[in-house]
């Protein structure tokens, strides 16, 4: 759906214990990166482009 309407990522924030998340997001396929700040985990995963 986020590709149908034009995103090209993911953006979003965790706890750094949420391991979940970035095995989660995997799982779909993507490759997430992590930023680290303070108390909190920055992710952003691109999405695949649609083919078609």
């Amino acid at each position: 759906m986020a590709t149908d309407h034009g995103l090209a990522e993911i953006v979003g924030c965790a706890r750094p214990d949420d391991v979940g998340i970035t095995r989660l997001l995997r799982r779909a396929g993507l490759r997430p990166a992590a930023e680290i700040f303070g108390t909190e985990v920055r992710l952003r995963a691109a999405l695949p482009t649609p083919v078609g």
